[in-house]
């Protein structure tokens, strides 16, 4: 009986983390949705100005914007990437756990 509920704490809390990722992926999703609409605003503010003042500012503004993005994809990798260990560390203990059931109802 405590192997059943330790299993089922383990799939609980997988399916904690299977939510957290879902949820933080739709967040990253909404995230760089906004960025990228702020950059199409600054942007087209910008096609107000001189040619040459815009292609510089464009220029300096979509360096720094890559920047930005690739250090936020980067940080949410790196949370995907600890969320999916966690997930597969809590499969493989349940898997431990179901063998070791296993094993001591044989």
């Amino acid at each position: 009986q405590e192997l059943n509920l330790m299993e089922h704490k383990h799939k609980q809390r997988l399916s904690d983390l299977q939510a957290e990722h879902s949820v933080e992926l739709e967040r990253m999703r909404e995230l760089l949705r906004v960025e990228m609409e702020k950059v199409q605003i600054q942007f087209a503010n910008e096609r107000q100005t001189t040619a040459d003042a815009y292609e510089q500012q464009l220029s300096e503004q979509k360096a720094a914007s890559q920047r930005d993005l690739a250090a936020k994809e980067a940080e949410w990798a790196e949370k995907m990437n600890r969320l999916v260990r966690e997930g597969i560390a809590l499969r493989e203990e349940r898997n431990t756990i179901s063998k070791e059931k296993s094993e001591v109802m044989n």
